[in-house]
């Protein structure tokens, strides 16, 4: 179909030559005017073909049988023509799609894998079709993203940031001419490259490409710098042929003494550095922390919220979303300043507006990557059919727990009691003046809630309340220190 678009087009510029003594020029400007449909444009072009067909001595009744013809045909024959090109494409990717999903969005995402914001979008799809998209890795990745079945899509190299052609080229070369690589310390040995520059290491760590050969992140990025001093060294002594007293690697010799025994960053702080390199989760999800509570504040998911495609009406229907912050953008337009806010909740995205003063009151909770509580209502226009959400009320985490949390629910059975678990449960718990525990520093304006147990012995499960005066404080880190101790399916904040 696209070979007819360009033998047609080909066609006309000919038929304006020879019947009208077109320049090749000229011709051109005929085919763009007959793309274009102009009218004013081609009653232009009319009037020189037929002066030109009747120099040429071309009766003047044929010229313009002719030139309708032409004009007859570029009404449809573009768009159609296009349009089967079109349909053959789309029916071909279908196809592509539906047999081989893995292959298919191996090669879709690699055609775009510089344009981070398109890679984002190709993986939620993928997640959509519930492929596995596995995490980059320096032993199974290549360059472009690739397929090992077809269940899953493997995560490119050459889609973290700052990682280049060049580097990762010399990285697979040595790799698959020589084996996996079994450390961070002794691939820095065996890739002899000055194009391996630390910052690029630094960037394949924080994506997780070394996540599969048993050290942590943070002890990986801690220890660099020392493991490209030493391999650097190593690499000089070699060039000069000079071993070291007892033969062998001085890296992967000293490979456990290099490397801090460091424990990982908190998940936030690791996903939060993830994302900077890869643009997007992989091996998770902020939001995942707050799974629980999300799942009791919110009324609608953001996937049924982007999906919604006007066919229910709604009248003021009160809506609560929640999601994590991953884009605030502020601009001034003809009603005064609107913020516009994207939220994510790994469903999907959704966007909303609010404006100036609800732009002044909510200012303190529009941060990146911070859980966001949206109250609203969703409206249908009738004249349009489409459906609005309008903003009432935005709550950050703690605001949302101070205003809606009832109780702290803890899980505890018998043999933990008797383990002595009550008697710790007094570090986190306040006394009955509803003071902090002394290493528990008071801070101001502490969230507090009543605090219920859970107990459950062979038979039986009971509920209990602590004393009235017993209000437990439910900050992040507070849960996080309970959920440490009790383990993170005894710990339950109840809305």
């Amino acid at each position: 179909p696209t070979y007819g678009v360009i033998v047609y087009q080909e066609q006309v510029m000919q038929i304006a030559q020879v019947l009208a003594g077109y320049s090749l020029g000229g011709a051109d400007m005929l085919r763009r005017a007959m793309g274009k449909k102009k009218p004013e444009e081609m009653a232009k072009q009319r009037s020189i073909f037929m002066e030109g067909s009747a120099k040429n001595n071309v009766e003047e009744k044929n010229a313009t049988e002719i030139f309708d013809l032409m004009e007859l045909f570029a009404e449809y024959g573009f768009n159609k023509s296009h349009s089967a090109a079109y349909a053959l494409v789309s029916y071909q990717t279908m196809w592509l799609k539906a047999h081989y999903p893995a292959a298919f969005m191996a090669a879709v995402l690699s055609a775009d894998m510089d344009n981070t914001e398109k890679v984002v979008i190709f993986v939620d799809d993928c997640m959509q079709m519930e492929l596995d998209v596995v995490a980059p890795d320096i032993n199974r990745s290549d360059y472009k993203f690739i397929s090992e079945n077809e269940g899953n899509v493997i995560f490119g190299l050459g889609a973290i940031k700052g990682a280049g052609e060049s580097a990762i080229a010399e990285i697979i070369e040595e790799r698959e001419a020589n084996g996996a690589f079994k450390s961070l310390a002794e691939m820095c040995q065996r890739v002899k490259s000055r194009k391996i520059s630390k910052r690029i290491l630094e960037t394949l760590i924080k994506a997780g490409a070394f996540d599969k050969l048993g050290t942590n992140r943070r002890s990986l990025l801690e220890s660099l710098p020392d493991i490209v001093r030493i391999a650097q060294q190593q690499h000089r002594d070699d060039d000069v042929g000079q071993n070291d007293l007892f033969g062998g690697s001085v890296v992967v010799e000293q490979d456990d003494k290099l490397i801090p025994d460091l424990e990982e960053w908190e998940e936030k702080e690791r996903l939060r550095l993830e994302k900077d390199s890869l643009g997007l989760y992989i091996t998770g999800h902020p939001i995942n922390a707050y799974q629980a509570e999300v799942e009791q504040l919110r009324s609608r998911s953001l996937k049924a919220m982007a999906e919604d495609d006007g066919r229910t009406r709604y009248q003021k229907k009160p809506i609560t979303l929640v999601g994590l912050i991953s884009g605030v953008s502020i601009r001034t337009t003809d009603r005064g300043k609107m913020c516009v806010i994207t939220l994510d909740d790994k469903t999907a995205y959704y966007e909303f507006r609010i404006y100036d003063e609800k732009i002044t009151q909510f200012e303190a909770f529009l941060k990146k990557e911070e859980l966001l509580i949206v109250e609203g209502t969703l409206n249908t226009i009738y004249q349009t059919n489409d459906v609005r959400f309008y903003v009432n009320e935005l709550h950050d985490i703690e605001s949302a727990r101070k205003q809606f949390l009832s109780r702290l629910m803890l899980k505890i059975d018998k043999s933990q009691t008797a383990k002595g678990l009550l008697d710790k449960l007094d570090e986190f718990l306040p006394t009955q003046n509803n003071q902090a525990p002394e290493n528990q520093p008071s801070q101001k304006n502490a969230i507090a809630c009543p605090v219920f147990i859970a107990y459950k012995t062979e038979s039986e499960t009971v509920e209990l309340r602590l004393g009235e005066g017993v209000n437990a404080p439910v900050g992040d880190e507070d849960i996080k220190r309970l959920k440490k101790t009790l383990g993170n399916d005894r710990v339950k904040l109840v809305y």
